[in-house]
């Protein structure tokens, strides 16, 4: 038995030219022994008859059995011939036929395998005993499976594995991620912008434009000569890029579609070298824990799935969260893995934090090099949700529970419909993750924190957790440098001072909007007074704090900025009510006034700061 995990830098993969060979040059009762081996793992139940024993004696060398009754289901007779097919050789293939007809018994499958090709004449001699099988009532249907078509009858029972193989998975990490994250039903009518055009409804419109190219395309256009939509989702944390994912899969399913879906933390190093590498990537994910089959299934399970995506009309990959991957910070590696890509000839929808797309966004539109002059992602941007798409949450979150809801989640929802949540809570509503913890809270009749202030705090530090975790993964990714040094809570505590820091720099400085930025060697230097060195400043902006602004006009530094102006604010308030510094009316504005006396009040009494 053998599992995958050969480097796909080594000699070429044996491929079905391989095991037509294999199958051609394996005689006599070698052959069952064989046809077991290839089989196995694709279909289950399978076992050799012992030779001379009971079901030897009625005609059958392999068989498939029924698990509650060990009942015949399908018999198989094996015939390995040395030469090539003669007449003699022929009737020995009628005289197996006649004799399972007598002794045999009743069977929902009877397969004739014969390890030569057998032309047409040979056929129409064979054929017609088969037939008077089935009208016997022997079996079900019969078929007569030479070389070429036991060959093809292995490649359609891997493309079926295949294909139940990826729908259990995507189904086992949907579970998880509902489980851990989802708090209600996707909402389809989301809103989004392409191509600078203001959009609803991202997953219907998306696997529209992938059916029309698939549907649209030359049958003889395979692999990487074909050139299919590949759609990168992009969005800063919180605004649903794995929920999204999941609904194009759900309605590409629905369509009698097939789809592998992985998160970007789950591939293999294999998959940042080449295609072959990536489609080997993509069988290990799919493929259930603990699964073992022979070397040869290996081959005709990956052989078939390469060739299977390369041109399918049925299949689509999604990788969700690029910037969680091993190598999102190698532009070489993310190279190879646009290259496995455009090798495989297969449709594309990927997501990705955007504050790495911004910081790396040639990286992204470059692809491998083979786009000739197009951008290798079309970008679709998730945006914030209006206030109709938020109540429609809270109705369907009602609509889930068990039990009336709490006044709490009333006086919540009704905030929501009157317009005066953005006073109480900023835009954090806006993002999904969040307004779901908002309503989590306010459905255990807690009241959901009005303070903003406190509000913050506490959204800051729950967003630090959830960044470590891979939303389509359900694993820790991106642990980061200071993470390793000092710990998962005290690497949070310390990204907060530095962020003081930041913010406090920029305000006194006297900046304001567009001009409100950092240089990333100044950046860099609070970070290491605060906390400790940072070899990739993405891994800072990925916690979706600071956003990219562009590069200084005369030192062509990157520059950064906070996500949002009230983000800056809180955090200069923090600063200040942490060292007992003056508010500053020639620096500060009334947001910053507004959080300064709210957490010294909470100072005053005993309390801690947020």
């Amino acid at each position: 038995m053998a599992k995958l995990g050969s480097s796909p830098h080594s000699c070429r993969m044996p491929g079905f030219a391989d095991l037509r060979h294999l199958i051609r040059s394996t005689t006599h009762d070698a052959l069952e022994g064989l046809v077991v081996d290839l089989l196995t793992g694709l279909i289950p139940r399978v076992a050799r008859s012992r030779r001379l024993g009971a079901l030897d004696c009625l005609g059958i060398d392999v068989s498939q059995y029924d698990e509650s009754t060990d009942a015949i289901t399908m018999a198989i007779q094996c015939k390995g011939f040395e030469l090539a097919i003669s007449e003699q050789q022929v009737e020995a293939c009628v005289e197996e036929i006649q004799k399972f007809k007598r002794v045999g018994p009743p069977v929902a499958s009877y397969w004739l395998i014969v390890n030569k090709r057998m032309g047409q004449p040979d056929r129409a001699t064979v054929e017609p005993h088969l037939d008077d099988l089935v009208a016997s009532g022997k079996a079900t249907e019969a078929k007569l499976l030479d070389l070429n078509a036991f060959v093809d009858q292995l490649r359609i029972l891997a493309r079926d594995r295949l294909a139940d193989w990826a729908t259990e998975s995507r189904a086992r990490l949907l579970a998880e991620f509902v489980e851990r994250l989802e708090v209600v039903r996707y909402i389809a009518d989301v809103p989004f912008e392409h191509r600078g055009v203001a959009r609803e409804w991202p997953a219907d419109w998306t696997n529209k434009a992938v059916r029309q190219y698939l549907a649209a395309i030359h049958a003889e256009h395979v692999g990487k000569d074909r050139s299919p939509p590949r759609f990168l989702f992009t969005a800063s944390f919180g605004f649903g890029k794995t929920s999204a994912l999941h609904a194009i899969a759900e309605d590409w399913i629905a369509s009698a579609g097939h789809v592998i879906y992985v998160p970007a933390a789950l591939l293999s190093d294999n998959a940042f070298v080449n295609g072959a590498g990536l489609t080997e990537s993509l069988l290990e994910q799919i493929m259930p824990s603990g699964w073992e089959a022979p070397q040869h299934v290996l081959f005709t399970l990956r052989e078939t799935l390469r060739k299977e995506l390369a041109r399918s009309r049925d299949w689509l990959l999604l990788i969700d969260g690029l910037d969680e991957c091993a190598h999102w910070a190698d532009p070489q590696r993310m190279s190879a893995l646009w290259g496995g890509v455009v090798d495989l000839g297969l449709p594309l929808v990927a997501s990705i934090r955007d504050e790495l797309l911004q910081l790396r966004r040639q990286e992204f539109e470059a692809g491998d090099g083979r786009s000739f002059g197009r951008p290798f992602f079309e970008l679709v941007a998730l945006g914030d949700w209006p206030d109709p798409l938020i109540d429609e949450f809270l109705r369907r979150y009602e609509a889930a529970q068990s039990s009336p809801p709490p006044a709490a989640f009333e006086r919540f929802r009704q905030l929501v419909q009157s317009g005066g949540y953005v006073s109480v809570y900023g835009d954090i509503p806006r993002r999904p993750l969040f307004l779901g913890m908002l309503a989590h809270d306010a459905w255990r009749d807690a009241e959901p924190e009005r303070e903003l202030h406190r509000l913050y705090g506490k959204y800051l530090r729950r967003k630090l957790y959830l960044d470590r975790h891979s939303a389509g993964a359900a694993a820790v990714v991106r642990a980061g440098e200071l993470a390793n040094r000092l710990g998962r809570e005290e690497e949070g505590e310390r990204l907060i001072l530095a962020m003081q820091d930041v913010a406090s720099e920029i305000a006194a400085a006297g900046l304001r909007d567009e001009a409100a930025v950092i240089t990333e060697d100044r950046l860099r230097e609070i970070l290491r007074m605060v906390s400790a060195e940072v070899a990739r400043i993405e891994e800072i902006a990925l916690n979706s704090l600071l956003l990219p602004a562009g590069r200084g006009p005369v030192s062509r530094q990157r520059m950064f900025r906070f996500a949002h102006q009230s983000f800056q604010d809180w955090f200069v308030a923090r600063r200040l009510a942490m060292m007992g510094t003056p508010f500053d009316a020639e620096i500060h504005n009334d947001a910053v006034r507004g959080f300064v006396a709210r957490m010294s009040a909470d100072l005053a009494t005993g309390g801690v700061l947020p």
